[in-house]
């Protein structure tokens, strides 16, 4: 089998027109790049539209692309700046925006709980100002290193981890009296622990 050739070898593919080599990146990216969206998005149908207009904008602006770079981090720049547009058209979040993004069928306990926190983190990461919320999700959602979103949002490193850290703090706080009454697994593990003595 032959090996798969790296983002920059494939995007200077794209720059001369290839469009297989557009749609092997896309299969790529697809996933990662969708699941930053639907966090940064009020609803999948958003999250959809940014999904395909970061790409349209990625072929439109091929020919912007320096090969000597890295590929992602020039990806999830352009997906910031359709995510920036987006906002400034500023659609209110329905109020079920998250429920769309669970994934598998637990148990119906261990469902129920998943989806509580997983709103309660959802609303919380949404109700960060957008500089915040961009790190969370960059580094969260599309597993950038710092030094990826830096050059992502085209800041210095130590900006995104000043957000992240902010933003880490304020989602504690907000999420601390949630979790107060419900434990983590271990947490009820160790309550239900037969005793050894």
């Amino acid at each position: 089998m032959a090996p798969t050739p790296h983002d920059e070898l494939l995007m200077a593919r794209v720059k001369r027109g290839d469009r297989a080599a557009l749609e092997t990146l896309v299969r790529r990216h697809g996933t990662p790049l969708l699941s930053f969206l639907a966090r940064m998005a009020a609803a999948r149908s958003d999250a959809e539209d940014l999904f395909q207009d970061t790409w349209v904008t990625v072929w439109a602006r091929r020919s912007t692309f320096d090969t000597t770079r890295r590929f992602r981090p020039w990806l999830y720049r352009i997906a910031v700046s359709r995510c920036a547009d987006w906002r400034r058209r500023a659609r209110p979040a329905p109020a079920d925006a998250g429920a769309w993004m669970g994934s598998g069928e637990p148990a119906a306990d261990t469902r129920l709980l998943r989806d509580e926190r997983l709103a309660a983190a959802e609303a919380a990461i949404r109700q960060l100002p957008p500089a915040q919320r961009e790190v969370v999700t960059l580094r969260l959602h599309a597993s950038l290193a710092y030094a990826e979103i830096a050059d992502t949002l085209g800041v210095t490193e130590s900006a995104v981890r000043s957000n992240m850290s902010v933003a880490l703090r304020t989602l504690r706080a907000s999420l601390a009296p949630w979790a107060e009454h419900h434990p983590t697994k271990k947490e009820a593990a160790d309550v239900r622990a037969p005793s050894r003595e």
